[in-house]
């Protein structure tokens, strides 16, 4: 193969003594080198300016792979999403414990009587309630009948 793409004196030689001395193979060497010039392929000629380009590419790539990293530890600003269902489940039970110890303590009606007195209170539900003298009661606004909290004084419902 080299004979035929980059003949030199000493291939030239080796080659006329083989065709002197096998002249019945110059037609197959006359055949092989054909196929060899048909095989023949023209290499694209590439500018010195892109070949430039092409290593200066390859060599940032290579420096920026063997750049060592250091990782960073980055915090979420966000919290987990349960630390944010805690947070409304305290707020919802703290706002009802408030607001019914709040609309409890409003729902209370204090009824009492001065000194020596006795007095017949009907109440919301429609019951009645004798207070004897200088007793105080404590009744629930929206009692079922008969419920009286405290019943210090009473002579009878």
């Amino acid at each position: 193969m080299d004979w035929i793409l980059h003949p030199d004196a000493e291939s030239n030689l080796f080659w006329s003594t083989f065709l002197l001395n096998y002249p019945d193979k110059k037609t197959e060497v006359q055949e092989a080198e054909r196929f060899i010039r048909s095989l023949q392929v023209r290499e694209k000629e590439i500018s010195d300016e892109r070949m430039a380009a092409s290593l200066q590419k390859i060599g940032s790539r290579i420096a920026a792979a063997n750049t060592p990293t250091i990782p960073t530890k980055t915090r979420s600003l966000t919290q987990p999403v349960w630390y944010k269902v805690a947070a409304v489940f305290v707020l919802a039970i703290v706002s009802a414990g408030l607001i019914w110890s709040l609309i409890g303590k409003a729902s209370e009606v204090t009824y009492a009587t001065a000194y020596g007195e006795i007095k017949n209170i009907v109440l919301p539900d429609g019951s009645s309630v004798t207070l004897n003298a200088y007793p105080t009661s404590r009744l629930a606004a929206r009692s079922q009948p008969g419920s009286v909290v405290d019943r210090r004084g009473l002579l009878s419902r």
